[in-house]
């Protein structure tokens, strides 16, 4: 039987208000009028909205693209029944529309493949390729960017600024004496900096332990209900374990515990967890000895304060551009440059100038490789930032792009003409930045 309680589900009432609406024309079977059964449901019913719906909003976002241009974005993932999967997703300023997923298993996922998926199957030609601006991958796929670009030259790839950055919050995170970035000629780059890497592990086996018990996780979770809604932090109290699928797992753990730190002190002292442990056996007293020293040390706490001080920035630009609105490429640029200002000068406790300096040239190695021209050439053209002066790199890379751009219809040269005025406007402060459509 249905509880009563679910006539006041808000889901469960449009369901029933949309059912009645829908009156014979879906529901009569001879003379009467029933609810379909499953079968009818998915084979006719759904399919036949599925249809309907991909259709109009497929119009729609066809339309936003010819408008304001599309990015394509593509990535492999496992799915539960570990079958490897590339799918596509369109990005438009309004948001991302689902395009296609395909099966990859016992597949070549090489280049030519990728760029097969990408190219040819549906996507750069259903929409147009001069309504298709760029194609975003992770750094796996840059074999295939060539090739992308001899079949679409005015089409630019780029290599997922998530994926790195994440990759970069992974790097300083570890205990290895010699790091290697991908695809930055091959260099390494000496490490031999544990503290991070120390203060991760440290605060995974606090919270393994409490998590991994349930008298303790019980007794943690009692005394956050005590504390006062207005004192409890953004995002809950739960603790958060790290994961290799989860983007900046270590820093969001690290947040997490920094936040509860003074619920894990009481956790400590509360006399019926004192109680509980001591009734253990001789590893888990060991354990919870261990646990306790570990949450009452300064020196962890510190640690903690500053590995959060050096990775937010990087963590704020990864979730911009991992969030469902994505991001404008200029302000992903200028982003950049503000981190770099920010571990160029960082001032922290327990980072001397060798360590400052070394975790400035992994996040330098980790930018160039992730770096596109496309990237310089819409932080020119951003509204926000048009009015600054460029450095010679940034304006070369805007008329590389600009060239790459340029068609029959749209020659280089007037191009370049069109920007020089709209810089000129700009900087005597005449543009007001609007378009004329």
């Amino acid at each position: 039987a249905l509880p009563l309680d679910l006539v006041n589900d808000r889901l469960f009432r449009e369901a029933v208000a949309l059912t009645a609406k829908c009156g014979s024309k879906n529901l009569l079977v001879g003379n009467e009028i029933r609810l379909p059964y499953r079968k009818h449901f998915t084979e006719k019913l759904l399919p036949k909205l599925d249809e309907k719906l991909d259709s109009n909003i497929r119009r729609k976002v066809q339309g936003l693209a010819e408008l304001t241009g599309v990015t394509i974005i593509s990535d492999g993932w496992t799915n539960v029944q570990h079958r490897p999967i590339i799918n596509a997703l369109a990005s438009l300023p309004i948001g991302s529309f689902f395009l296609a997923a395909e099966d990859t298993s016992g597949a070549t996922k090489d280049a030519q493949y990728i760029k097969e998926f990408i190219v040819i199957v549906k996507h750069i030609r259903a929409f147009g390729a001069q309504h298709v601006v760029a194609i975003c991958m992770d750094g796996a796929c840059t074999a295939s960017f060539p090739l992308i670009a001899l079949e679409c030259p005015s089409v630019f790839s780029y290599i997922c600024p998530t994926h790195s950055l994440d990759n970069f919050l992974k790097n300083i995170c570890s205990d290895k004496a010699v790091l290697r970035v991908k695809g930055i000629r091959d260099r390494d780059f000496p490490w031999g900096e544990p503290f991070l890497a120390k203060a991760v592990e440290q605060v995974r086996f606090v919270v393994s332990f409490v998590t991994s018990h349930h008298k303790a996780l019980a007794r943690y979770r009692a005394l956050c209900k005590s504390v006062p809604p207005d004192d409890r932090p953004e995002g809950g109290m739960e603790l958060l374990k790290s994961c290799e699928t989860r983007f900046a797992s270590n820093f969001l753990m690290l947040v997490r515990y920094s936040n509860v730190h003074h619920v894990l002190e009481l956790l400590v002292l509360d006399a019926a967890y004192v109680a509980w442990v001591d009734a253990q056996s001789r590893d888990i007293r060991e354990k919870a000895a261990q646990c306790k020293r570990t949450i009452r040390s300064e020196s962890l706490a510190t640690t903690v304060k500053t590995a959060i001080t050096i990775m937010e920035p990087v963590y704020r630009l990864l979730r911009l551009t991992d969030g469902k609105q994505g991001a404008h490429l200029g302000k992903v640029y200028a982003y950049l440059l503000q981190i770099d200002h920010h571990l160029k000068n960082l001032n922290v406790d327990g980072v001397n100038s060798t360590t400052r300096h070394r975790i400035h040239e992994l996040f330098m190695a980790r930018w160039e490789y992730l770096h596109a021209p496309v990237m310089s050439a819409s932080y020119c053209l951003e509204p926000e930032f048009c009015r600054r002066k460029f450095s010679s790199k940034e304006l070369q890379e805007l008329k590389q792009c600009l060239k790459q751009m340029s068609s029959a219809e749209h020659p280089y040269p007037d191009l370049l003409a069109e920007y020089s005025e709209f810089q000129e406007a700009c900087i005597g402060g005449m543009h007001d930045l609007t378009d004329d459509i």
